[in-house]
């Protein structure tokens, strides 16, 4: 039993050191607000909706996190660039609103959520 939890802290420490950043992730962020560019796939029809985003609420535990009391920090709330698109001809600035503040209330959710964890 020894060994095999030795085996996988090893692994899940390797894990964590070879892991980075998708940079197809946007994090959430209280100095940065939506812009056209944050949207991976820009659209000239709105047949189907002025945009859509796809948020993603992440919660990884890796290599010795399981041995730290706070787990809350490892919650992250971001969206995703290529999954995301928005109409460029029309209602721009009223669709970046929106979609912010679709953005901004997973963040909300995002820290009830860690809040929770902290209790814990």
């Amino acid at each position: 039993m020894r060994k095999l939890l030795t085996i996988a802290l090893t692994i899940g420490f390797l894990m964590t050191g070879f892991s980075q950043e998708n940079p197809d992730f946007l994090l959430w962020s209280s100095s940065h607000k939506l812009t056209i560019d944050d949207f991976g796939i820009k659209k000239s029809d709105s047949n189907s909706g002025l945009s859509f985003a796809q948020f993603s609420m992440d919660y990884s535990v890796r290599g010795f996190d399981f041995m730290k009391k706070n787990f809350n920090k490892n919650v992250k709330n971001a969206i995703i660039k290529s999954a995301s698109w928005i109409d460029t001809t029309q209602n721009v600035e009223y669709s970046l609103r929106y979609q912010q503040t679709l953005f901004d209330m997973a963040e909300i959710y995002t820290r009830r959520f860690r809040k929770e964890l902290r209790r814990k």
